[in-house]
């Protein structure tokens, strides 16, 4: 008989105690929470907020073209390096094209052994 009122009453100081803990971190979450919406962005503000930088960002790019979507007479793309080599009929990069050809590697050296003059 002592061991199960001893039970009963130890049931019901952990139920007590359960629920009670529950309450507790309950009211702190809400405190939280009512903090947090009024001094910090909420993740959802800071994900909108990154999406319209991201959408601006993509607007203002828009308008500026493309890197390697420059070419020239001949076809050849600038801003990648390349001009146009007369002797070769194509398009060469300077630099690759001196070393192979054993010429000193300068833009007026190619354009001269190319025949671009």
């Amino acid at each position: 008989m002592f061991q199960t009122l001893l039970s009963s009453k130890l049931k019901t100081l952990l139920l007590l105690l359960t629920i009670t803990t529950f309450v507790v971190a309950c009211d702190n979450k809400s405190n939280i929470l009512k903090e947090s919406t009024a001094s910090e962005p909420t993740s959802a503000t800071v994900i909108a907020t990154e999406n319209s930088s991201v959408a601006n960002a993509a607007q203002t790019n828009a308008s500026m073209p493309l890197v390697g979507s420059d070419k020239d007479a001949h076809g050849c793309i600038p801003s990648a390096g390349y001009i146009w080599c007369t002797k070769e009929n194509s398009c060469v990069k300077p630099w690759e094209y001196a070393e192979g050809v054993a010429i000193p590697n300068t833009l007026e050296a190619v354009n001269s052994y190319c025949g671009n003059n």
